[in-house]
């Protein structure tokens, strides 16, 4: 686990360590044990790589980068993990190569010199990386199947500037960042962020999730060309019963937690006391019955629900050591600053602050390696199921009797009702319109005749910032696992990993997610669908038949869902320090209406700003605007 960065020029323009320097500074919490940086003169051009290093597998000084194969062909810059790299390592020695080292940096190098881009379908591992070929004049940027790992970038004809956060990436930049004004209004009216290649910073781009960037260097300019390599199938496998595909499940996701606990530093496990966490401490317990696991959770004192109960139940039947985060609202006030920073753009809500707590409960523990539940709900059909989805294959499978049957009894489940019932069986019939989810959102904020939401963007074309997002390679009768494809890989792995990936770096920790096996997901996307969500609307329900026997039946039974509860009705003291602030924010984002916007930061008391909903979004996005010194164009 590290921080990546570089500079590619078609031509020369002077020393550019300086830059690159600053770089790895503000990557130093992603990699505090190493960092190096090299410079290559490739034709006219040239091309800077650099890497901080969070060592995890080889701790000698055998893991550092820039790394070169042996014959000096390629030189590699690399963050992540590739956890079957033991399996890799044997059949590249049974081609003839050697190693000298025994990290996974390594293995991955070989495998690019020996299968090229092909050696990407072969990696089970979350990565970002960057691979220099000397003699092909080529750099390829690559990011793994579901984005878990960041990869930030500026491309223009001459010259190419690449980062593992955009702190870093304007460390290098020349002048000051500016922002994306439509992804500001979208984030604000809809909250939707993290579902495409922009970001909150202008011509500043992200690799998207399972594809590659090739670069070609030429004596004059550089050549762009991007590529996906991992788009998994959703076609239904209609020869796997059941019972076969609760074996095949149990071993897939076991092979993916016995694999993310290869480690040479010590290791521990979130725990939420939900379906997905506890199976992850449960399979760790199972596969390694003498290992001591440490597991870390967050408690919010004053909420109105808990799942203390369920994390006391499960730690105590695996024997694990449990450490509980209990968090304030006072706590959370003096976090805050720190939370906007670590994020370093705007983000969903204030929920990431459990995750915030957990990872710096483990730091202090000593810990350098968590796994977590991250990607379960999208891969095991959870959350509520997706119950419009399944309609909408019954509908188009003429299967209407059964369809009204199944929205019956779905809204049976605590936490649903006939009225949920009803709107998922009309969104299932009208399905398929290719509106994209944010737009829908906007105009229901306009619709609902919210004045001061109405008001807030002070500009006529802000419907352009909402694109409309055709359906693409759908396949009929297969609207769940067309859904939790796109929940996978665009609408809310994405914004979570990011979050997850933040907090975990701000305190020098490598997080792992077993849920997001590339082998595992694509075999889930290809299960019928009642194998997941059951005709009678429970969700996961594959995977709780895969658990019995390793995760408590009162676990697996469960038919609620909390995951992490945030104190109620959080907010801070409009201060004049936080006034000072909103102001400056207010004067940097140009485009808002102040009088609507101060009223929407203190709707139900002029004392305080209530941070739920838009007005944190709107709060979240001035403080970030001020904190990061962003410029409106």
């Amino acid at each position: 686990m590290c921080g990546i960065l570089g500079i590619i020029n078609a031509s020369r323009h002077g020393n550019q360590a300086p830059a690159i320097k600053q770089g790895l500074k503000a990557l130093h919490h992603r990699g505090p044990d190493d960092s190096g940086y090299e410079y290559d003169l490739i034709g006219n051009g040239e091309v800077y790589l650099a890497q901080s290093r969070l060592s995890i597998i080889d701790l000698s000084h055998l893991g550092h980068q820039p790394m070169h194969s042996l014959d000096g062909r390629y030189s590699l810059v690399f963050n992540g993990e590739i956890y079957n790299y033991i399996e890799l390592k044997e059949e590249l020695q049974a081609f003839g190569h050697t190693f000298k080292s025994a990290t996974d940096t390594e293995v991955l190098l070989t495998a690019w010199a020996e299968w090229g881009v092909n050696c990407l379908e072969r990696f089970d591992g979350m990565f970002s990386f960057v691979v220099l070929d000397r003699i092909g004049k080529t750099v390829h940027c690559v990011r793994d199947p579901f984005g878990i790992k960041p990869l930030y970038y500026l491309a223009a004809p001459d010259r190419f500037y690449f980062a593992s956060e955009l702190a870093a990436l304007g460390e290098m930049l020349p002048g000051q960042l500016v922002l994306n004004k439509n992804q500001a209004i979208r984030y604000l009216l809809s909250g939707e962020y993290d579902n495409d290649s922009s970001t909150f910073f202008k011509d500043i781009y992200q690799i998207l999730p399972g594809y590659y960037l090739r670069i070609s260097i030429t004596e004059e300019r550089l050549f762009y060309s991007e590529n996906q390599w991992f788009h998994p199938g959703i076609e239904e496998r209609s020869d796997i019963s059941f019972q076969q595909a609760t074996e095949e499940l149990r071993h897939l996701f076991l092979q993916s937690v016995k694999r993310q606990l290869r480690s040479d530093v010590p290791l521990g496990a979130a725990l939420s006391g939900g379906i997905d966490s506890s199976a992850l401490v449960c399979a760790i317990r199972h596969l390694e019955p003498d290992l001591p696991v440490n597991t870390f959770s967050y408690i919010a004192s004053g909420a109105t629900v808990s799942e203390e109960k369920w994390i006391d139940l499960v730690n105590e039947r695996a024997g694990l050591i449990p450490h509980k985060a209990y968090v304030t609202p006072e706590g959370f006030t003096n976090d805050l600053a720190d939370l906007i920073t670590t994020h370093g753009e705007p983000f969903g809500g204030i929920s990431y602050y459990a995750e915030f707590c957990v990872y710096r409960l483990a730091k202090k523990n000593g810990i350098t390696v968590m796994l977590d539940g991250h990607g379960a709900d999208e891969s095991l059909c959870g959350y509520s199921g997706y119950p419009e989805y399944r309609i909408r294959t019954l509908v188009e499978e003429k299967k209407i009797i059964k369809a009204i049957r199944f929205a019956r009894d779905w809204s049976k489940w605590p936490g649903r009702g006939s009225r949920d019932a009803q709107k998922a069986f009309i969104s299932g019939l009208i399905g398929g319109s290719g509106i994209s989810n944010a737009r829908v959102e906007m105009l229901k904020s306009i619709l609902k005749f919210d004045f001061l939401i109405d008001r807030l963007v002070v500009d006529s074309n802000r419907l352009s910032a909402f694109t409309e997002k055709a359906e693409v390679d759908y396949v009929k009768g297969r609207a769940i696992s067309f859904r939790m494809r796109h929940q996978l890989t665009q609408s809310s792995c994405p914004p979570q990993l990011r979050g997850a990936d933040r907090s975990a770096m701000r305190y020098s920790i490598e997080n792992r997610v077993p849920f997001l096996s590339p082998s595992l997901v694509s075999f889930l996307l290809k299960m019928p669908e009642h194998y997941l969500l059951s005709d009678q609307g429970q969700t996961k329900h594959l995977f709780r038949n895969a658990m019995r026997g390793i995760v408590p039946d009162e676990i697996l039974n469960r038919r609620d869902k909390i995951g992490y509860a945030t104190p109620p009705g959080l907010r801070i003291a409009l201060t004049p320090d936080v006034q000072l602030q909103l102001n400056a924010g207010l004067d940097r984002i140009n485009f808002l209406d102040r009088s609507a916007a101060n009223k929407l930061l203190c709707r139900e008391d002029p004392s305080f700003v209530r941070l739920d909903g838009i007005s944190w979004r709107l709060f979240n996005l001035l403080s970030w605007a001020e904190n990061f010194n962003v410029k409106t164009s």
